[in-house]
Order: C-alpha cells, then sequence, then structure tokens
C-alpha cells in the first residue's frame, strides 16, 4: 500500500475510522479499514458489559443496529489496536471532480473535461447522508441536451445554496432547484439525505468508550481475590481509605464458603483459631438492602474501576501535609490545601500518577447522535470491533462530599431522608440516584439526572481551570465520570500534547490556588444571556471537544455550580 502520509496514533484513534472521511495530501478520502489491526490484551467480558450500559441511549429506542441484544447474546467481539507497520486502508471519496478552468462537473478524474478538454481536476468536498448511517456522492441530473453541468457555488459552505448550470455555449439549462439534489435516502426510505461538507461533524460523530484498563490480569485477579466487586464498594463508602487495606483478608462470608468443604467440626475450629489471631475479618455493618440491584451494579462497577485506578499507587493532599518540608511550604499543604478543597465541595482529591486507560471507538453516528441509528464497527466476518488504544498517563481523582451534595439535593428533592455522616450520605444517594444515559432527555428533573449534571459540569469547569494553571491546550485534558460516587477522574491524554507531569506539579504546587480560581472566578458567560437561556451551557464557558468529553456536552449547566440553587452558591 502506498504511504500518502503519516499520523500518530491519538490522531489515527479519532480522526481515522472506518467510513470517516479524511483529508490527505489535497485529496479527500473514505477510510475502509485498519490494515491487519493488533490484538489488544484487555478483559473482554468488562468492554462488552461497559458497551451494553454506553449504548443504553440508542438501545432503548431501538436505534443501536441490534447492538446491545447481540453482546448480551456474547456475539464475537472484538479489542484491535492499530498495526503500525500496516497503517489504514482508503479509498478516494466521493468520486466527484471539479474542473479548475471551467468548473464542469466530472465523474472520472482520469479523463479530460468534456467542456474545455483540460486535465486539472479537484475533488468536489459536499457529500450526503442520513440517520441511518448512509453515506453517498451528490446527486443532480445534468442537462438534458448536452449531459454536462458547471457548478456555480455562492462564496459560502452552504450546500443548500449551490447552484447547477450547463457549461455549453449558447445553452440556458439550469437547474431547477439549488443544491446539491432532493433525494429520499435510499437505504431505509425514511428521511431526505441531506448535503453538506465531508467534514461536518453531522456526516461522521464517532461514539468512544473509555475504561480503566488493568495492565494485566493480576489487576483484576487481585480484586476478586480480595473481596470482589463488594469488597470494592464497600471500600469506596468506607471514604477510599490507603489502597494497601484494600488487600485484607476477604470478608466473613467468602472465608466461611471457602471452608464449607470441610466437616462442621472442623470449620468451627478453623474459625475460632482465625478469630483468636485476628485474622478473621468483621463482618461488615453496610445495610444495603435498600438499594436497587441495578444501581449496585451501578456503583460496584465505578468502585472496581477505583481501585484498578490506584493500585499502582495514589498521593492525597493529607499525605503531602504529613511530608517533611520547610514552614511555608508545610503551611500550604496542612491549612490552605484542606481549607480550598473544602471551600470547592470536596470530601477528598487525589493524585494518581499510573492512570491507566483504554479509549475505544466501538462505531458511528451521521446526523444528530441522539436521533441518529448507532452503527457499530464490524469485521468482514461480522463480529463487532472495537478500535482501541492503551495507555498509562497520570490523573487526579475528585471526590464531591457526600454531604454537601445531598444538602444541595434537598432544595430540589425535600423528600430525600435526612443524614448524619458521609456513609449514610453516600448510601442514600446510592438510593436514588440512577444516572440517566448520557444521550437520553430528561423531561422531569431527578436526582439522578442532577446528580449528573453537577459531576459534568464540575469536571468540565475544572478541566478548563487545570488548562489555564498547567499551560496546555484543554484537548489534553479528558474525564472519566463515577456519578454513582458523585467523583471522577481527570487525566492527560494519552499521546497528546500534555506533557506528563503536569498534573502532578499542578497538584504538588498550586492545588490550592486552582480551586480557588475554580470557586471563586468569574462564572457567566460572553454569550450571556442567550447562554443561559439555554440551560446555561456552550463552547464559550463549558462544553470541550469530543476527545475530552464523551458525553458529547450534554447533561451540563452552570447553574448546577453557581448561583442561587448552584452546589457552590455565590456569595
Amino acid at each position: 500500500m502506498t504511504e500518502l502520509a503519516s499520523r500518530n496514533k491519538n490522531q489515527i484513534l479519532f480522526n481515522l475510522l472506518p467510513e470517516q472521511t479524511v483529508d490527505i495530501k489535497s485529496r479527500i478520502w473514505r477510510v475502509v479499514e485498519w490494515t491487519s489491526p493488533e490484538r489488544v490484551d484487555v478483559d473482554e467480558q468488562r468492554i462488552r458489559n461497559q458497551l451494553i450500559r454506553e449504548i443504553q441511549g440508542w438501545s432503548t429506542t431501538g436505534r443501536d443496529s441490534g447492538f446491545a441484544g447481540a453482546l448480551s447474546r456474547n456475539h464475537p467481539l472484538e479489542i484491535r489496536g492499530l498495526n503500525l507497520e500496516q497503517g489504514v486502508r482508503v479509498e478516494p471519496f466521493p468520486r466527484w471532480y471539479q474542473c479548475r478552468k471551467c468548473d464542469t462537473i466530472g465523474f472520472n478524474e482520469e479523463r479530460s473535461c468534456a467542456n474545455c478538454h483540460q486535465k486539472i481536476w479537484a475533488q468536489l468536498h459536499y457529500v450526503g447522508y442520513h440517520e441511518c448511517g448512509f453515506l453517498t456522492d451528490p446527486f443532480v441530473n445534468p442537462c438534458p441536451t448536452h449531459g454536462l453541468m458547471k457548478i456555480v457555488t455562492p462564496g459560502t459552505a452552504r450546500a443548500a445554496e449551490i447552484e447547477f448550470h450547463c457549461p455549453s455555449r449558447g445553452c440556458t439549462w439550469r437547474n431547477s432547484r439549488k443544491g446539491l439534489g432532493v433525494r429520499l435516502c435510499p437505504a431505509c426510505k425514511k428521511g431526505p439525505v441531506f448535503y453538506t461538507v465531508h467534514r461536518a461533524s453531522s456526516v461522521y460523530t464517532p461514539q468512544s468508550i473509555t475504561v480503566i484498563n488493568p495492565p494485566s490480569t493480576e489487576a483484576l485477579a487481585e480484586v476478586s481475590n480480595s473481596g470482589g466487586r463488594r469488597k470494592a464498594l464497600l471500600w469506596v463508602l468506607d471514604e477510599i481509605p490507603e489502597a494497601d487495606s484494600f488487600n485484607n483478608p476477604k470478608s466473613l462470608q467468602e472465608i466461611e464458603e471457602g471452608l464449607a468443604s470441610l466437616p462442621e467440626t472442623y470449620r468451627k475450629i478453623m474459625l475460632e483459631s482465625l478469630r483468636a489471631s485476628g485474622e478473621l475479618p468483621e463482618e461488615s455493618t453496610v445495610d444495603l438492602s435498600g438499594i436497587p440491584d441495578d444501581l449496585i451494579d451501578q456503583a460496584e462497577s465505578e468502585a472496581v474501576e477505583v481501585r484498578l485506578a490506584v493500585r499502582g499507587g495514589r498521593l492525597s493532599s493529607e499525605e503531602l501535609a504529613r511530608r517533611s518540608a520547610p514552614p511555608s511550604v508545610q503551611e500550604k499543604f496542612a491549612v490552605d490545601y484542606p481549607a480550598a478543597i473544602q471551600a470547592a465541595g470536596l470530601s477528598g482529591i487525589d493524585l494518581v500518577d499510573q492512570f491507566p486507560i483504554l479509549r475505544g471507538m466501538y462505531g458511528y453516528t451521521r446526523g444528530d447522535a441522539s436521533k441518529a441509528t448507532l452503527q457499530p464497527f464490524r469485521t468482514r466476518t461480522g463480529a463487532f470491533r472495537v478500535h482501541a488504544d492503551v495507555g498509562m498517563t497520570e490523573a487526579i481523582l475528585v471526590r464531591l462530599d457526600p454531604m454537601r451534595v445531598a444538602d444541595w439535593l434537598r432544595s430540589d428533592f425535600p423528600d430525600l431522608p435526612e443524614v448524619n455522616d458521609a456513609q449514610a450520605a453516600r448510601l442514600m444517594l446510592l438510593a436514588h440516584n440512577r444516572t440517566p444515559g448520557r444521550l437520553e432527555d430528561v423531561a422531569t428533573p431527578t436526582v439522578g439526572s442532577r446528580v449528573a449534571e453537577l459531576v459534568h459540569s464540575y469536571a468540565h469547569r475544572l478541566i478548563r481551570q487545570t488548562a489555564v494553571f498547567a499551560g496546555i491546550d484543554r484537548e489534553s485534558l479528558g474525564e472519566h465520570l463515577l456519578p454513582a460516587h458523585c467523583a471522577f477522574f481527570l487525566y492527560a491524554q494519552p499521546r497528546g500534547e500534555f506533557v506528563l507531569g503536569g498534573l502532578q506539579a499542578v497538584f504538588e504546587e498550586e492545588l490550592h490556588q486552582l480551586l480557588r480560581a475554580f470557586v471563586e472566578s468569574d462564572h457567566r458567560c460572553p454569550l450571556d444571556p442567550g447562554c443561559g437561556h439555554a440551560n446555561g451551557a456552550c463552547p464559550a464557558c463549558l462544553h470541550l471537544g469530543e476527545p475530552s468529553c464523551r458525553w458529547l456536552n450534554r447533561h451540563l449547566s452552570r447553574f448546577r455550580l453557581h448561583g442561587e440553587s448552584g452546589f457552590l452558591p455565590s456569595e
């Protein structure tokens, strides 16, 4: 295959995916496939389960192309990474060409222009698409007499203003309609084909998944051997004590199950011996009986992700205060940091310098993603494919104060139970916090939708502030939301422009100033009052680019952070 151009993995993951159009060396191409992609060694079942949750917004409305049902039936799923030696296979598209001399349209660049007989072509950069996934060249009938047509552009990118005339001398024919054709989608017969420039987001929006990925099977085995998903959940409900405490003995129930094969007499002797030596753990007193099973499942999944993320170690703000340092630095860690964390409504913030992350692309949509049909990537054999990249980066874990969140929610939901401590607040939130799908429109606010808006808006504003303090582009930072636990990870994009160590420098040197700026800096939008009338979130104040935000800038509002009803009310 001829090498057309070089791209790094990050560019390819977002900009060179199957059925996506791309500009390479002054030409337009459509990506056919990643050539001989390499197997990525990850836990396939975790990816499968998260995909089912991820595409809920499409599956509940029947617009997932059967993806969720097939995944549930264990349809083959491949997770593949880019083969740098083989690259990506592309083909020219669209196959409409415009003569640079006379603007006549041709369909074969190897032939001379039928009007001026020159051979100087440029590709027409407009394509047609439909929300069902259909992609096509423009569609206009030529002059019925001469079989030719000449494009007359309006000087803008609006395809609806384009006109077609006959280039033959003396011919007065012109297309009766402006634009690139009126045509019912031939694939689904459910609506018209729309035309625009090929690189518009409406033509192709990749859909991604982010998974905190263990670097080896040992990590998952450790979680399982130390008590599994339930132990991870209890660990998070206990405000995430030092990571090593997770490796304490299994739960009493699991030890009893492990001794079940022994005669009852020997089993009692073993339990008494373990109890006498202090090796028998106390049975958990946390009552999860009032929490629906699906919410327990979401909470356990997020808790496992937190455990896997901090497995390589973490640095808490409290640990900074215990370090030996000059008096001025010690005062910053012991006084300024805790005050800033409390003012920002947080229960804790930690640095994770070995954050394992898998970013994968599992499909795409055309048109409005909330209305379009999801098109999952498939192999030639029919298996589903996730195009993935695994990397190790750094991150900070941000945890909102559950007591503050509970108090804030009561302004909208006064019937929520009163709580007296952080663990009770977390349990209460778990019982009511049903997170909406990222594409789900919530007509009537719920506890889950309000928490999702709060956590998501908090993450976006903190990313924008952190980018300023770190001196980098905000698209070099990403978010991984944990709404069930009112928390999120802010991480440096692997293979992005961010220099590793940047988050650590901010965390150890300027965290108090960052959080103060987060709370006190101007929360108005340059586009107010218009932005405020449209939910209080736009590109000028909260929106981020797709590599940073997988929720497509939905479930966002500045009003959840500041103002009379905000989590951080303005003074």
